[in-house]
């Protein structure tokens, strides 16, 4: 297969796809369903709002890099659908990145040179908001994958992933709300970021529910786990503050841990 290597050149334009509306130089708009079966790229200057009811579906591997702001528009009544065959994903890059009221099924990773990526969704040096998402069927790595990004989530509902559910690598993270059901590995994975939550319920993580390392500095309220392996793990240097715990039925509830040396006790 082709080896990717510049971006802009080897991906599709998508202000070229026919169903996308052009409101002024840099302003587009997506107000009708759209399939990719190519990789396709937006640009930093090229901004999108994504409007309601909008299918978007990668297929046959797809990648959507996205480096310009976007908004994903969706509403409680006329959400919208973001799936894939297993194969398809998308990455947010240096952008601001607003996702609300979106349903995703079935992405997979994103298969690019220069760049170590695991996940359905995969947001790199990125300001973002994602409220009322469900994530459901991920055939990736991680769901979500955030990586030196500053992100809150509102009301975030992942079932049935593969291996980790939310994937956090540095950067800073608050969140309001999070459920995790039949999860592969660990549900929420902390490695390096200022992270405070409140309400974040665990049922079936196959191996941590919450996982916090690499100096990871950590304050969640209102912590429900049940029917997992680990409860929680804290290693790697990281500190953890978490109140109003719940612990039904876990392998063990707690787990404190030195996995790699190179991280203070």
């Amino acid at each position: 297969k082709k080896n990717i290597f510049n971006i802009p050149v080897d991906f599709d334009n998508f202000i070229n796809h026919p169903n996308v509306n052009k409101l002024s130089q840099n302003e587009f708009e997506i107000s009708e369903n759209i399939i990719l079966s190519k990789n396709t790229f937006i640009s930093k200057n090229h901004n999108f709002l994504i409007k309601k009811n909008v299918k978007l579906e990668l297929n046959k591997g797809a990648i959507l890099f996205i480096q310009g702001d976007i908004n994903f528009e969706g509403s409680n009544e006329n959400k919208i659908f973001i799936k894939s065959d297993g194969s398809g994903s998308i990455v947010f890059e240096n952008n601001n990145v607003q996702i609300k009221h979106v349903n995703i099924e079935n992405l997979g990773s994103p298969k690019i040179d220069r760049y170590i990526l695991f996940g359905g969704l995969n947001f790199i040096k990125a300001d973002v908001v994602l409220e009322n998402i469900s994530v459901k069927n991920s055939a990736s790595e991680d769901a979500i994958n955030l990586i030196n990004s500053n992100v809150f989530l509102n009301n975030i509902f992942l079932e049935n992933i593969q291996s980790d559910a939310i994937d956090v690598d540095f950067g800073s993270l608050k969140f309001n709300k999070i459920i995790c059901k039949e999860i592969g590995n660990d549900c929420l994975d902390i490695s390096g970021a200022r992270t405070q939550g409140v309400k974040l319920i665990i049922d079936k993580s196959y191996d941590k529910g919450l996982s916090i390392g690499e100096n990871a500095d950590v304050n969640i309220m209102d912590l429900l786990m049940k029917n997992s392996k680990i409860g929680v793990a804290v290693k790697d240097g990281s500190v953890a503050y978490i109140e109003n715990v719940e612990s039904i039925n876990n392998d063990y509830d707690f787990a404190v841990f030195v996995k790699k040396k190179e991280y203070a006790n």
